[in-house]
C-alpha cells in the first residue's frame, strides 16, 4: 500500500466511529419513505427529529475525531525485507522419492519403475513450484519496496515543509467532506512550513434552518420562523464549529504550528449595496493553545476567547465584515 493508500486507510479507520448525529441522520433517511405513508402525528415527530438532528450537526462539527498522521513514523519506517529463496517443495518431493518403498501390489503389477518415475517428476515440479513462488515473492517485494520508498520520500517532504506535499496530503485525506455537505467549502494557502491560512466559504442561507420545528401537546407539528436572535446564535456556533474543525484536521494531518482560519460569507457591501464575499470571523490558532481545549465540552462561540480573533457579532443583527488576522510575525517556527 502506497502513502496515498495508507492515508486513505488511516482516514477510513478514523471515520469508523462516527458521531451519533451523523449515524442518526442516516437512520432517519431510511424512514423517510415509510413516513410518507404514516399518519400526521408520526410524520410530525419525524420532521421534528430531523430538525433537531440538523441543529445538533451544525454545532458539533468540531467534535468529529481526526485521523492523526505520524509522518515521523512513515519517514523512519524500515525497508521491507527481500524474500529468501526456498526449496521446500523440491525437498519434500525428493524426500518422498528417496524414502519410497514399493508395496506388494506395485511389485506384483510391476509398477515400481512407473511410480519411481512419477516421484522423480514430482521433484522437478516441486523445483518449478519453488521457483514460481520465489518470483511471485520478488514481484511482491518490489512493489512493497517501491511503496515504502515513495512513502518515505513523501513523509520527508512533509516534514521538511514542502508546500506541494502539504497540499497533496490535504487533497488525499480530504478531511472536510462533512463541512462541504453542510454548506461550506475550504481553500488553503501554505504561507510557510509552520503556518497555513485557510478560508471557509460559508453558505448560511442553506446551512442554517430559518424555520424551527416542534411538537404541540396534541402531537401535531408546529413550524415557526426562527427568531433572529436564535438564528444568529446558531449561525455563530456553526461558523465557530467549522473553524475549530478545520484547525483540528490540519493539525492532525500536517506538522504546522500556527493556523489563521477565516470564515467568509456573502454580506452586503454598504458602499455598493451588492452582496460580496467578506470575512466575518478570522482566528489565529496556535497548536499548543488548541491542544489544551476539550473539544467535546466547549461552546464553539465561547471558545474563540482562547485565541486572537476578529469577529463583530450581535445576536440581533448577526455579523459584520472584519479584517483577516495578519500573518506577519508568524512565518517561522515559534
Amino acid at each position: 500500500m502506497g502513502w496515498k493508500g495508507t492515508l486513505r486507510a488511516i482516514q477510513a479507520a478514523g471515520r469508523a466511529a462516527e458521531r451519533d448525529t451523523r449515524r442518526r441522520q442516516r437512520d432517519l433517511a431510511r424512514y423517510q419513505t415509510a413516513m410518507a405513508k404514516a399518519n400526521e402525528i408520526e410524520r410530525a415527530a419525524y420532521e421534528v427529529e430531523v430538525y433537531r438532528n440538523r441543529v445538533a450537526q451544525l454545532v458539533s462539527i468540531h467534535r468529529e475525531d481526526s485521523c492523526r498522521i505520524d509522518w515521523q513514523r512513515f519517514s523512519s519506517a524500515s525497508a521491507p525485507q527481500p524474500p529468501q529463496r526456498s526449496t521446500a517443495q523440491e525437498e519434500s518431493a525428493r524426500h518422498r522419492f528417496e524414502s519410497y518403498q514399493p508395496g506388494f501390489i506395485a511389485r506384483l503389477l510391476r509398477r515400481v519403475d512407473h511410480e519411481r518415475s512419477g516421484l522423480e517428476r514430482e521433484i522437478d515440479r516441486g523445483r518449478d513450484a519453488d521457483e514460481a513462488a520465489y518470483r511471485e515473492s520478488c514481484a511482491h517485494y518490489e512493489q512493497q519496496h517501491s511503496e515504502w520508498r515513495e512513502q518515505k520520500e513523501f513523509a520527508a517532504r512533509v516534514l521538511s515543509g514542502d508546500h506541494a506535499a502539504y497540499l497533496e496530503a490535504i487533497k488525499e485525506v480530504n478531511p472536510f467532506a462533512e463541512i462541504g455537505d453542510l454548506g461550506s467549502a475550504v481553500k488553503f494557502e501554505i504561507v510557510s512550513q509552520y503556518l497555513i491560512k485557510a478560508d471557509i466559504f460559508i453558505h448560511g442561507e442553506s446551512a442554517v434552518p430559518r424555520e424551527s420545528k416542534s411538537l404541540l401537546k396534541s402531537g401535531k407539528l408546529s413550524v415557526k420562523q426562527t427568531p433572529k436572535s436564535e438564528f444568529y446564535r446558531l449561525y455563530q456556533d456553526y461558523i465557530c464549529s467549522c473553524v475549530l474543525r478545520v484547525a483540528r484536521e490540519l493539525f492532525a494531518i500536517l506538522p504546522v504550528e500556527t493556523l489563521v482560519v477565516s470564515a467568509v460569507d456573502d454580506l452586503v457591501n454598504s458602499s455598493t449595496g451588492h452582496l460580496e464575499k467578506q470575512p466575518i470571523l478570522s482566528v489565529l490558532i496556535p497548536r499548543q493553545t488548541f491542544a489544551r481545549l476539550k473539544l467535546d465540552l466547549i461552546d464553539p462561540s465561547e471558545s474563540m476567547k482562547n485565541f486572537v480573533h476578529q469577529m463583530e457579532f450581535k445576536a440581533t443583527t448577526g455579523f459584520r465584515p472584519v479584517e483577516r488576522i495578519s500573518t506577519e510575525g508568524f512565518m517561522h517556527a515559534p
